[in-house]
């Protein structure tokens, strides 16, 4: 078991905002959850599971995190995963983000254990320049437990499709507020639905055989006083893969929002 890589600053900082969000959902999740991470030569996983169920799941591709070429290398497919520390993984790899320089490299090791005469650990050793002082040389050491057992076992590992929705500042300010006022009157949960509108223009994108435009977000919560529902418009669709065009909706409308009381 092999793994040690170069990591992409840019990649890098969205992957430690998205593990900031991690780490508060796992402070507020019971002692039964394990976190995972999950490495592979197509993408980065990391996977949440509480009594065999999957809770949370984030995943980056491997070329947008790591400069290429990396090491990887396992017996089970070249697939590594570990039992990691979300918190850990979140210090180490966010005290990182401001160097110009960064390597990830897995350490194994053999120690004895109360429970059997040998134990195999290891962790994740995070070295990276000094912002200030590019002569000195940090390192943090994140600690694992690599496994072989199979996480997918009883589970849905969620299918993230290959595009992305940018939403304009004014409409996620609109949605925020939305947010805030279905919080205020009691309700606990909010639905969000994309509506992807098929067109057959030559300038549209394909995305696995399906052809997409235009788009609609709708968000509706239920709740004892009143249901909420509001539809924004405009949204534009840009994807992450390589040779794909860009398209935006020209079309701009105002939100429309329905409220019915009980």
């Amino acid at each position: 078991m092999k793994f040690s890589a170069n990591l992409n600053i840019h990649g890098l900082q969205h992957f430690v905002e998205c593990l900031l969000c991690l780490n508060k959902l796992c402070k507020e999740l019971s002692s039964t959850s394990l976190p995972y991470l999950k490495l592979t030569h197509d993408r980065i996983s990391i996977i949440i599971k509480t009594n065999g169920l999957i809770d949370s799941y984030l995943e980056i591709d491997s070329t947008e995190l790591f400069q290429c070429p990396f090491v990887l290398e396992s017996q089970t497919n070249n697939v590594i995963v570990l039992e990691v520390d979300i918190t850990s993984l979140y210090d180490a790899l966010n005290s990182a983000t401001r160097s110009e320089h960064i390597t990830i490299k897995l350490i194994k090791y053999v120690l004895p254990s109360l429970k059997s005469p040998r134990y195999r650990g290891g962790f994740l050793s995070v070295k990276f320049t000094d912002p200030i002082y590019p002569t000195i040389v940090i390192t943090l050491d994140v600690p694992v437990n690599p496994i072989n057992e199979d996480i997918n076992r009883n589970s849905v590992i969620p299918v993230i499709p290959p595009c992305s929705w940018n939403i304009g500042l004014s409409k996620l300010q609109s949605i925020t507020y939305f947010l805030e006022s279905v919080y205020k009157i009691g309700n606990d949960l909010v639905e969000f639905q994309v509506i992807r509108n098929r067109y057959t223009q030559n300038d549209a994108v394909s995305v696995d055989g399906s052809v997409f435009y235009s788009s609609t977000l709708k968000l509706r919560s239920f709740g004892n006083i009143a249901d909420l529902e509001t539809i924004f418009h405009g949204l534009h669709i840009f994807s992450s893969l390589p040779g794909l065009r860009n398209v935006c909706n020209t079309k701009l409308c105002r939100p429309r929002t329905y409220s019915r009381r009980k």
